[in-house]
């Protein structure tokens, strides 16, 4: 009776039994299909496949192993004969698959003939598509995992544990809230974008789970932050020491040779002294104070140090032409002197 149910069972879903034999029940209630010992609940040996009462299919396959006649929705193949062969799409020869539909998408295991070869052990995920030059579906490889654990999308050899050929994108681009990562290739250039909506895109640097090893890139605004999230409106912010063989101001409009130009008010020596008197710091020079609440431009800074450094070359000539000037009345003294001397001998 149970053997009769389940005959009829198989029936319902379109496998095609031509006699009693086809089908074994053992003792231990494993039941069998095409095999006498059946090492499973359920074992099917050779092909299966469960089908649909749809209309008729007449496409031709490139793979040519589903059966003809009605649409498959889920068949399963084992071919163990034939060599590797490089199909349409990037698929190939495969000893067993499962194809969701005939000559629909599935997955399959390369032929292991040869062994041993660069394909040998893949997994494949393909997709369907239709050629119309043909008339006729190909199946082309979108996935790959080898045998050595390497998964590629995209490609069929990945180069590492996962290898990814073509732009990619992580996240909805519908209002980019809560971020999207993507690749695209712009201007012959590559590019990789991180986008969010309204909040900052922040970069986490970990080299251990010791919180002082850990450092954080912050994007916002237009401005980049090393350590620290606002920038304060400038393009590169850095919470900490910066080490460089080299940097250079690209332009600067005010620098101080204005110093030397004939109309300018050179301060005396006692305004100088003054102003050190009664505010602690050179003229133009921010305070101590000053720096430590709101720092300084490089560049605006190193143009008051020259305006200073050309002052005092200044008072430097002057002093100079003062020495030059009193040497040479030294010297008329010296003589004066001398002739006083003669005569009161």
């Amino acid at each position: 009776m149970k053997k009769t149910i389940f005959t009829i069972a198989l029936l319902a879903i379109g496998i095609n039994v031509q006699s009693q034999s086809a089908i074994t029940e053992t003792s231990e209630g494993k039941v069998g299909i095409g095999t006498t010992t059946p090492r499973a609940k359920l074992h099917v040996a050779g092909n299966s496949a469960v089908w649909s009462d749809f209309a008729g299919y007449t496409g031709v396959t490139n793979n040519s192993t589903t059966p003809k006649g009605k649409k498959a929705t889920l068949v399963i193949t084992e071919n163990t004969s034939g060599t590797y062969v490089s199909g349409k799409g990037g698929q190939v020869t495969y000893k067993g698959g499962l194809s969701f539909g005939e000559g629909g998408s599935g997955i399959y295991s390369v032929n292991p003939n040869p062994a041993g070869s660069g394909h040998y052990g893949d997994i494949r995920f393909h997709t369907t598509a239709w050629d119309s030059s043909t008339s006729s579906y190909y199946n082309a490889d979108r996935m790959v995992i080898k045998l050595d654990g390497n998964v590629g999308i995209g490609t069929p050899s990945p180069e590492g544990k996962l290898n990814v050929l073509g732009a990619f994108q992580v996240g909805t681009t519908a209002n980019y809230d809560g971020g999207v990562l993507s690749t695209s290739y712009e201007n012959g250039s590559l590019h990789l974008n991180m986008i969010e909506y309204d909040d900052p895109v922040v970069m986490n640097f970990k080299q251990t789970l010791n919180p002082d090893y850990n450092e954080k890139i912050y994007f916002n605004k237009g401005g980049f932050g090393i350590g620290i999230s606002d920038t304060k409106g400038f393009k590169l912010g850095v919470n900490g020491k910066v080490a460089a063989t080299e940097v250079k101001i690209a332009t600067y409009d005010n620098w101080a040779d204005f110093v030397f130009a004939k109309d300018y008010s050179l301060p005396s020596l006692t305004e100088v002294e003054n102003h050190i008197k009664e505010k602690g710091h050179l003229q133009n020079i921010p305070s101590a104070a000053e720096v430590k609440k709101e720092g300084f431009f490089l560049g605006e800074m190193d143009a008051k140090l020259l305006q200073k450094i050309e002052e005092l070359t200044l008072y430097t000539i002057q002093q100079e032409k003062q020495l030059k000037q009193q040497s040479k009345e030294i010297e008329e003294l010296k003589i004066l002197v001398k002739k006083l001397v003669k005569l009161k001998e």
